[in-house]
């Protein structure tokens, strides 16, 4: 993987973790804005990572997930955008939490 790459495969991670630890406050505190930013960075670090598979993809021309990495960060991914999805559509915020 390119510098670039690796960058954006870092900051996805630690925007996970970010909003992972704000969606636990939520949780514990009942506050709504803490659930926005749980929503929020899930969907930025969704975003990170998609990137980076789109990236691995355009440079080599095939889409990435034979690799047991990159597999797994195409799963977080997917992961990830169903339950933003299935939070927007029913207001599940415990399955955006858990994930």
């Amino acid at each position: 993987m390119k510098k670039v790459e690796w960058i954006f495969l870092a900051a996805g991670i630690l925007v996970y973790a970010l909003g992972t630890a704000a969606g636990f406050a939520a949780a514990r505190s009942g506050d709504r804005r803490r659930l926005s930013q749980a929503r929020l960075t899930g969907l930025m670090g969704a975003l990170y990572h998609l990137f980076v598979l789109v990236s691995i993809g355009a440079r080599t021309g095939r889409f990435p997930v034979t690799g047991a990495p990159e597999a797994f960060l195409a799963l977080s991914t997917a992961s990830m955008l169903l339950s933003l999805g299935l939070d927007s559509l029913r207001k599940l915020s415990v399955l955006l939490i858990g994930t």
